[in-house]
């Protein structure tokens, strides 16, 4: 169960639909006493079913899967570690709406680049981010064929996050950044009390995410979205 902590979390799989892979639906609580409810019903005097607390990035639902709950009014419904319910919209911020340092440069590998460094920056935080090719490759639809294929492709991974954060630099665990092949962006949104939020995506096919929240330094909440609903 999460609590008010900075304590690291047990990363959760989000079961969502494609649109999942953008902050459109993400959301962090916004409430000064560290956490809200989840209530059963879109009223206030409704069964609290669980809680969202500071730093857990959790998903508006009623938008892209079928759902027997459906937003009502100022209520919104979201789906959270604690299972799905109601969350006052007053009391919660949607991470799109947070500015955003975006990761630019070469996110294409191949037989002859393959690796890439991918960067983004504002007037005091640099995110840094350096991309390697996975084992596993695929060639040109033409041919199936490495011998003769006129282009090989290589899919990408990360190996190395930083961010230099007002002087303070922070590197990523390795094992949290090197998840998946294939990433096509990274975007880090700036909370308004220091907080950050890393999130980065792609996939060929099957497009996937992942969320991390950082708090001085440290990943203070991890959680993944996997499409399908």
């Amino acid at each position: 169960m999460l609590n008010k902590t900075n304590k690291l979390l047990i990363s959760t799989i989000i079961i969502i639909n494609a649109g999942m892979l953008n902050a459109q639906y993400a959301y962090i609580i916004n409430d000064k006493d560290g956490y809200t409810n989840i209530r059963k019903k879109p009223n206030a005097k409704s069964q609290i079913v669980g809680k969202a607390y500071k730093y857990e990035v959790f998903f508006s639902i009623d938008n892209f899967c079928e759902n027997e709950l459906f937003s009502s009014g100022n209520w919104i419904i979201v789906s959270t570690n604690e299972g799905d319910g109601y969350i006052y919209e007053k009391n919660i911020l949607e991470l799109s709406k947070l500015p955003v340092i975006e990761g630019k440069g070469n996110f294409d590998l191949s037989s002859e680049i393959n690796e890439s460094i991918i960067t983004g920056k504002n007037d005091s935080i640099t995110l840094v981010i350096k991309i390697e090719s996975c084992s596993t490759q695929f060639y040109n639809e033409e041919t199936d064929n490495a011998e003769y294929a006129e282009n090989l492709y290589l899919l990408n991974e990360i190996t190395e996050i930083e961010i230099n954060d007002r002087g303070r630099r922070i590197i990523l665990p390795k094992e949290k950044v090197n998840t998946y092949c294939n990433v096509s962006f990274v975007d880090l949104y700036i909370g308004n009390n220091d907080d950050l939020y890393l999130h980065f995506g792609g996939g060929d096919g099957e497009p996937w995410g992942v969320w991390m929240s950082i708090v001085d330094g440290k990943i203070v909440y991890y959680t993944h979205d996997i499409i399908g609903c």
